[in-house]
């Protein structure tokens, strides 16, 4: 095989994107998702795209151009779902029959894309090029250009020495300049199509070499990023930590001596234009070491983020402002509900009949019950995260304190999992547990009689939440059909159990009374997932 064809197939065969990485596990979502929790998730995984799968079928792409163009729309918020602002041509590559880079290259430029799935002969995606995917692959190609560089040399050295030791041979070194002169055009063809595809990139990538201190490619992208030419990159290798925005130098060092530890680097800095202009950079490195784990080659790719880092900011102040808001909702309403107490309280006072003041005294227990979790909430310190435990135990205290029971005639014990729970879940919890607890203090311990009650919220087997309320008391009449009662509050906790909680709710006369409320983990997962700004009302 001829040098010119062994290049051909390297670049065809060996360069074919299948043999390189692409990104298989890609990021997806569904269309309906909001456009604030799809960019959260790009931010969190560091990606600069999301795919937009329905029925598990590729209907779309959203990526760091489209996060730009919904911020300068204003329409960053969570009525906004990832499909209606979708504004890319979903563009898709075969992997049958298998594609060169240069068809990959071809399609990207024609589309004026940057992410390009990959799809097999189902329809299904296996992989998405990506800018850092065309990266990995250019670096490869510039280590086979420099290989075959290194070939070429040593060809060379060897027409050389056969022209000393044979120079009757003259058709001998004819054919090896012959071979030389191919070699040189097939070097020459791979540099073109090597900076036809680098140039084609948004982002700056660049070689090292660190064994002799020496830049040994860099592409056109250079001048449009850092707003400098390629000239003064080569004449003065100290220009790329020179051009470092002086408060991120600590970063940028530390992140080469990552560098030269690990083999890798992924940092975000700022750096400074000639214009004054600051820039944020995503910067990546690879380190390769030869045999004798000497660095050898220092491979890099810098990316302008600053719209991406704009679009953050932006999102963390409005987050703060509707962090704000929501503390203020719970305070205004934890207020409310105490002033609804209060005033139930002073009707209490003007009221004669025993019946109508136990209903008032009933209906602030319920209110106070809601009034805690809007004050627990609003002193979080994580707005929206409710300390269930602290919760549950201030709550059952309370209701001691209210109907005047010491601890050495009923001894409460509380057994609490720190369960998250949101207030949709939260307020149902809590007013069965005043329920059922006031029945206890009110009807299970009769003339004075002590015992014990326990209350308890744990995860079982089944990966159920299960609530359990129960006493040591006198138990319940035999003939109650506490499914169908007349008392107010059996029936509200029937209600709550599997309505609002879309449990299962037990009774257990054995040993006293023992109710168990049994729902599953997803339900409070979808509570969460579906909270208003007024969550529970």
């Amino acid at each position: 095989m001829e040098a010119k064809d062994y290049l051909k197939n390297g670049i065809s065969g060996q360069f074919s994107i299948v043999n390189f990485p692409c990104d298989q596990q890609p990021l997806t979502i569904a269309p309906d998702i909001p456009v604030t929790e799809a960019i959260a998730t790009m931010n969190q995984a560091g990606s600069s795209y999301v795919l937009v799968l329905e029925q598990q079928q590729l209907v779309g792409i959203f990526t760091e151009r489209d996060v730009v163009k919904v911020a300068a729309a204003g329409m960053v918020h969570s009525g906004v779902a990832i499909g209606d602002v979708m504004t890319q041509e979903l563009i898709t590559l075969p992997i049958i029959p298998t594609p060169d880079i240069v068809l990959v290259e071809s399609r990207l430029r024609q589309y004026q894309i940057r992410h390009l799935p990959l799809m097999d002969e189902q329809g299904q995606v296996v992989g998405v090029v990506t800018p850092h995917t065309m990266a990995a692959i250019l670096s490869a190609i510039v280590t086979k250009v420099e290989d075959l560089q290194q070939k070429l040399t040593q060809k060379e050295g060897e027409l050389v020495a056969a022209n000393q030791r044979w120079q009757q041979e003259v058709a001998v070194n004819q054919q090896f300049e012959e071979e030389l002169g191919e070699n040189e055009h097939a070097w020459q063809l791979s540099q073109e199509r090597l900076e036809s595809i680098l140039a084609s990139l948004e982002a700056v990538v660049w070689s090292f070499d660190p064994s002799i201190d020496k830049l040994l490619y860099l592409n056109s992208a250079t001048e449009q990023v850092y707003g400098r030419s390629m000239t003064e990159f080569f004449g003065n290798l100290r220009l790329w930590q020179s051009v470092v925005h002086p408060e991120d130098i600590e970063t940028y060092e530390l992140a080469d001596q990552t560098l030269l530890s690990t083999g890798a680097k992924d940092i975000d800095y700022r750096i400074l234009r000639p214009d004054g202009a600051v820039i944020w950079i995503r910067h990546r490195a690879h380190l390769l070491k030869d045999a004798n784990n000497t660095p050898s080659r220092i491979y890099n790719i810098a990316i302008d983020i600053t719209q991406l880092k704009q679009v953050e900011e932006n999102l963390k102040a409005t987050l703060v402002e509707k962090e704000v808001l929501l503390k203020e909702i719970h305070h205004r309403v934890k207020n409310n509900l105490q002033i609804v107490s209060g005033l139930l309280h002073l009707q209490s006072l003007t009221v004669d009949e025993p019946q109508t003041r136990r209903h008032l005294s009933e209906a602030r227990h319920r209110l106070e019950a809601m009034a805690l979790i809007h004050k627990k909430l609003y002193g979080a310190s994580v707005i929206g995260n409710l300390d269930v435990v602290d919760y549950i135990q201030n709550l059952a205290v309370n209701l001691l304190v209210a109907y005047q029971v010491t601890s050495d005639r009923i001894q409460l014990h509380t057994t609490i999992e720190p369960i998250p729970l949101s207030i949709d879940q939260a307020i149902p919890c809590g007013l069965i547990i005043n329920e059922l607890v006031s029945n206890s203090l009110k009807y299970g311990f009769p003339n004075g009689r002590s015992g014990e009650i326990h209350i308890q919220l744990r995860r079982n087997g089944d990966g159920e939440v299960e609530l359990i309320v129960r006493d040591n008391g006198v138990g319940l009449p035999e003939e109650l059909d506490w499914r169908n009662t007349q008392s107010l509050g059996l029936s509200l906790v029937y209600d709550l159990a599997t309505e609002q909680l879309d449990g299962s709710m037990f009774l257990d006369k054995s040993e006293g009374t023992a109710f168990r409320i049994v729902f599953s983990t997803a339900t409070i997962l979808e509570a969460i997932g579906q909270q208003s700004w007024l969550p529970g009302y």
